[in-house]
């Protein structure tokens, strides 16, 4: 559908700035110039002389930072320039395409409601993340759901009504999520090898938070943290924390 080549990608995480250029811009409804969203290994685009039947889609917003590693400048990877945000249509429909991860944070959603209602033609709002009332906010830190034992605890605790569950990984960290939770279960021993993920956690204790672990997080948790002999016993330990 899309007449450009894909030079290939950063896969780091990483927080670039995006340049929205004036089509861009008229077309979601959002100021030109610079925006900052997550980024995690999409596609880099430059233009081609393809002509590809019924499709007509520009570029409407460039990368205005280059590929980083380790904070220094990646020079295998060209990212500056290219191609990050394109828009156009399709034969009847619209089409809206981003290299960034715009839903991944509340202050980067305005990207994501522009864009529905430029393929829709409505206005969709998200309404604000609410904590439920009397709830306990329990963050759960895990690198992801990959596997069987993670996700069931996931699930575990969201079953609990009156556990309002966070996930956390290292850019949630970044984005400061530990200060909005009351408890938070360590999954695995992490916090060994990375300083700032350790150093989080004994600040988070320090200021009052609570922290569970089982297995590989029980090796790793701060003064006063509570150890689970299995995942079973987290709902149970929180529940103890919060009597």
């Amino acid at each position: 559908m899309m007449p450009w080549n894909s030079t290939g990608s950063e896969g780091n995480t990483m927080f670039p700035t995006f340049r929205l250029n004036a089509k861009g811009a008229a077309a979601l409804g959002l100021k030109e110039g610079q925006h900052v969203m997550r980024y995690h290994g999409g596609p880099f685009l430059w233009p081609t002389t393809n002509i590809i039947a019924d499709a007509h889609m520009e570029i409407w917003g460039t990368f205005d930072s280059e590929a980083t590693f380790k904070g220094r400048l990646n020079q295998n990877k060209k990212m500056y320039g290219a191609g990050a945000i394109v828009g156009g249509t399709y034969g009847k429909g619209r089409v809206f395409v981003t290299s960034a991860h715009p839903e991944y944070f509340n202050g980067t959603l305005y990207m994501v409601e522009a864009a529905l209602k430029y393929v829709t033609g409505r206005k969709i709002t998200f309404p604000p993340r609410m904590r439920k009332a009397g709830s306990i906010s329990v963050g759960f830190l895990a690198k992801g759901i990959g596997g069987v034992e993670t996700a069931e605890t996931a699930i575990a605790l969201a079953s609990e009504k009156d556990f309002d569950l966070t996930l956390i990984d290292l850019d949630g960290i970044a984005q400061r999520r530990l200060d909005h939770i009351d408890v938070l279960v360590l999954t695995n021993d992490g916090a060994k090898k990375n300083e700032k993920l350790a150093k989080a956690i004994r600040e988070f204790a320090a200021n009052g938070g609570k922290v569970v672990g089982y297995g590989g997080g029980a090796a790793v948790l701060p003064p006063g943290g509570v150890k689970c002999p299995s995942r079973d016993g987290v709902v149970k330990a929180i529940r103890e924390l919060f009597k």
